[in-house]
């Protein structure tokens, strides 16, 4: 596993976003188990996609209840839930679970994996630690990261042309704003830890996000497009 996600082991936040491939996300998710837990396998919940490839509104009010049962012991952390391929929610249950991410125990952790974080709500990710477990060294760059990158280093006129070119298309502007929060949070993690200067990436992330929920709510993609471009 990474940097990343060894250092959040060692000073866990109480809602984290595991990405990458379903192998490699479910094998860290048991690991974080293990180590958070010490053995106390009693305290861990797994919540995953039913028979229908879904995760309903259902199994999160379970999940809720459990995080509001009392657990004994002194640990920081006591009891654990892991949703696997978080991105299976359905919209209600999405929402659902916003409310505990607002107000998560305080001697739990709440784990999330998912393969297209993308398709979790803004909300739900502006909520939770993003860290990416794989390494994409030598992985040929997406049009969308190529299209991210572009605009992160134009002015803010480049940034408007983009917008009237190769943004045209709700699904290719809806594709570039979750790559631009992605790419976001993981410079933002690593600048974090280099303990340098990240109110740049704060603001683009910011940025991302309302961009991210005014599209989800159906806004107007070319205005939404605009205001983000104007805000980076």
């Amino acid at each position: 596993m990474n940097d990343g996600f060894q250092a959040w082991l060692q000073h866990p936040s109480h809602a984290v976003l595991l990405t990458g491939s379903a192998e490699i996300t479910s094998t860290g998710a048991a690991d974080a188990s293990q180590a958070l837990l010490q053995g106390h396998q009693e305290y861990l919940r797994y919540v995953t996609p039913d028979n229908k490839g879904t995760i309903a509104i259902s199994q999160v009010r379970e999940l809720i209840a459990f995080f509001q049962l009392k657990v004994p012991g002194t640990a920081d952390i006591r009891r654990m839930a892991i949703i696997e391929q978080a991105q299976a929610m359905t919209r209600e249950a999405q929402n659902a679970l916003l409310k505990l991410l607002e107000e998560p125990p305080a001697d739990s952790v709440l784990l999330l994996t998912a393969e297209r974080p993308q398709e979790l709500l803004a909300t739900i990710r502006s909520r939770v630690q993003t860290i990416h477990l794989g390494d994409q060294a030598g992985a040929p760059e997406t049009e969308a990261v190529q299209l991210v990158k572009q605009a992160l280093a134009g002015s803010a006129y480049d940034r408007l042309l983009l917008v009237d070119s190769a943004l045209k298309s709700r699904d290719t502007a809806n594709l570039f704003v979750t790559t631009l929060a992605t790419v976001a949070e993981a410079t933002l993690a690593a600048t974090a830890r280099k303990n340098g200067a990240t109110e740049r990436w704060q603001r683009v992330l910011r940025a991302a996000y309302v961009a991210e929920d005014a599209l989800e709510r159906s806004g107007n993609t070319k205005l939404v497009l605009t205001e983000l471009m104007l805000a980076l």
